[in-house]
Formats: C-alpha cells, sequence, structure tokens
C-alpha cells in the first residue's frame, strides 16, 4: 500500500520545510511519495529552489509546478498515485509511526474510506503541548486557543482512499483565504465510513505570519453557507454523534488521553509499557488499547525492571492508597506519568506526596504529573 503525501507551501522558511521532510524520510514505513509545491509564495520565495532541489535527495519526493493557486491546496489527489492520500501542512510535521499505523488500519478496516487521528498543537510561548478540538467550529480558525481533546472532532491528519472525487471546484475566492481540512472531512463523509484514532499523530506549528492561520473579518465566502454544511457544523457543536463514523475506539478514548502527553508517540523504537489502572481494565478495552499503540509491547498493571514507560490512569473512583502502593513498587523507568481526570483532590495529595515532578492542567477537570525516579 503506498501513500501520496501532500504539502504546499506559502512563504515557508527552509528550517519548517525541513522539519517536515526530516519527519517523513523518518517514518517507520517506507513506501511513499512526498508531492510538494510552492503556492505562488509573495514575501518570501527564498525556499522555493530549496523545494525544487528536494527530489534529487530522494527519488520518493516530486516538486509540482501547480498552474494556478490552491490547485492542489483543494485537491490534493491531484498528481497523487499512491493507494492512499494524506494532506500534511507546510509547516506542520508527522510522528514517525503515523504511516505504519495508518497501513495497518486500512488494512484491517476494508470498508473506511478515511482515517483521522489527534493533533499536537506547538506554540514559541507554550510550555508544553495541547491539543484542538474541532467540535466547535466557531474557533477552528484560531489555532492559538486550545481546547481539551473531545471524541468526534475532525482530526489531522486527514488520511483517505485515492478514489475520484472532486472535492471542490469553481470557487472563486478572490484573494481570500479559508483554510480546507474541514470541508476535505465533511466531503468525505459523504461518500463513505471513517474510523477516529485517538492517538496524536499530527504536529501543529503556530506561524503567525503563515495566512492560513488567519481569517479576513472581511471574508463574504461563509464556509457553512457555500457548501451548505451548517447542519454538519452544528452537530460537531453539540457533540453529537456523525453518521459514518464507525465505533471502533470511543470505549478507550478517556484512557487514551492519558497517553497523549507522553514521548511515546515519537519513539521510533519499541517501548515496553506498563498501563496502570485502579481497577483491571475489561478485556475489550485492553485488546483495542494494544492495537492503538500496537508499535509499543503494552502491559497492564505491572511493575517490573523490564518497564520502560508507566502511565497511571486515575478518575473519580481511585484512592491515594492504592496509587502510592502501586507507585513505590516502581524502581526503575524512562518515564513515569500520572494522569488525574475528574478527581482534584487525587491530584493534590498526590502533588503534595511526590518529589521531583512537574505538572500541568487541561482546564478544570484533567491534571496529568510527570515524574521521574
Amino acid at each position: 500500500m503506498k501513500f501520496s503525501i501532500v504539502s504546499t507551501f506559502y512563504n515557508n522558511t527552509i528550517e519548517e520545510i525541513q522539519l517536515l521532510k526530516d519527519s517523513i524520510l523518518n517514518q517507520t514505513y517506507s513506501n511513499w511519495e512526498w508531492i510538494i509545491s510552492d503556492d505562488f509564495s509573495q514575501e518570501s520565495t527564498i525556499h522555493v529552489d530549496y523545494l525544487k532541489s528536494l527530489p534529487l535527495e530522494d527519488k520518493r519526493i516530486n516538486y509540482i509546478q501547480q498552474k494556478s493557486k490552491k490547485e492542489i491546496f483543494w485537491n490534493p489527489q491531484t498528481y497523487a498515485n499512491g493507494d492512499i492520500v494524506i494532506l500534511i501542512g507546510g509547516d506542520d510535521t508527522i510522528s514517525p509511526k503515523t504511516l505504519e499505523i495508518y497501513v495497518n488500519h486500512f488494512l484491517k478496516y476494508s470498508e473506511v474510506v478515511f482515517i483521522t487521528s489527534e493533533s499536537n498543537i506547538f506554540t514559541p510561548n507554550l510550555a508544553y503541548s495541547s491539543f484542538l478540538d474541532y467540535k466547535d467550529f466557531n474557533n477552528i480558525f484560531d489555532k492559538r486557543h486550545l481546547f481539551p481533546l473531545g471524541w468526534l472532532n475532525m482530526g489531522v491528519p486527514l488520511a483517505w482512499r485515492n478514489i475520484p472525487i472532486n472535492f471542490i471546484s469553481d470557487v472563486q475566492l478572490n484573494g481570500r483565504e479559508i483554510t480546507n481540512d474541514y470541508f476535505i472531512h465533511t466531503r468525505l463523509e459523504e461518500i463513505g465510513n471513517f474510523i477516529h484514532l485517538p492517538r496524536v499523530f499530527y504536529n501543529y506549528k503556530i506561524r503567525q505570519e503563515s495566512v492560513s492561520r488567519k481569517i479576513d473579518e472581511d471574508n463574504s465566502y461563509s464556509e457553512a453557507s457555500i457548501f451548505n454544511y451548517d447542519d454538519i457544523i452544528e452537530k460537531r457543536r453539540e457533540g453529537k454523534e456523525i453518521p459514518g463514523c464507525l465505533d471502533v475506539y470511543n470505549e478507550i478514548v478517556e484512557e487514551s488521553q492519558a497517553f497523549y502527553y507522553t514521548k511515546l508517540n515519537s519513539e521510533k523504537k519499541s517501548q515496553f509499557v506498563s498501563f496502570i489502572t485502579t481497577n483491571d481494565l475489561p478485556k475489550n478495552k485492553k485488546r483495542k488499547i494494544k492495537e492503538v499503540w500496537s508499535d509499543h509491547n503494552m502491559h497492564f498493571n505491572e511493575t517490573n525492571n523490564k518497564i520502560d514507560y508507566y502511565i497511571f490512569y486515575l478518575n473519580e473512583n481511585s484512592s491515594f492508597d492504592d496509587f502510592i502502593k502501586r507507585y513505590n513498587k516502581i524502581t526503575t523507568s524512562k518515564e513515569i506519568f500520572i494522569f488525574v481526570r475528574n478527581n482534584k483532590n487525587l491530584y493534590n495529595m498526590i502533588s503534595g506526596n511526590i518529589n521531583n515532578f512537574s505538572w500541568f492542567s487541561v482546564e478544570d477537570f484533567d491534571f496529568i504529573v510527570k515524574t521521574t525516579k
């Protein structure tokens, strides 16, 4: 199965392009082509010669001279030769296992037309990463506004089967800017089923000067009105179930959130991981967690010297005595993450009794403690 990775660049720096290039070359799955193009940059064109030189570095890279602005941005499949198309922003990156995990799911779920995942957002002044929630469409343009992660968000990167489809045509933007992620997603929803992987693969980099990060207040082109997606937007705002989303991983969404803040997404080598919960997880949850994190050696409620990562998932039913008993059994580990959900008292007890820790919170109900021994 071959991937067609598609990226267009507008006023990007060479450093941004190099970061994206490295993340693609670093993929554990190697059957891909990378289609790249400059999107008629104006403020800075120093990167264009660099883009044109990249095919000399790797024969899988193909530079395209677009016939018109947004030609590839609005229809990423235009020059794609692979079985799966994946759209990646010119200033973003993907984690090393992205293509490997995606291809496993496309092979296992033959009825799936496309797959989404979670996103990671990086800003120069943000000490830690947070995540986007696309359920509230009003805030999709403001990447600086951070949300706790929610189920049935749009998710990026979108990866879809290369089937005949015209996403957007005959739209005269008159120089105005609107993003295409939302429309590609909703157009694919009309065609067939999809699954949402509760795992972080995509890393957003905030670039304030990027046109795609701005929206013109005088923009008379309303995304909803042009394509009549008002009902879909409203469903996302209300968190309603979206037709076509297969019920595959919704049972482990909350548990998966405990993984988001670890370094496991960026680990290229398989790690031994112990996922520790107050009560033993049902077999179906264990199976699905292992499936989502198939590139790592997953264990449950185990403490031994082979474990590289310990991830505690604690909630309103967890007690401090039970936690500290398990925690004290740990002798060596690369990383220990303690995820406390809906239990502020437990969080306060942990933070008051464990040294050498750092912590951060997401809104009022999720608390994560990172410790090392």
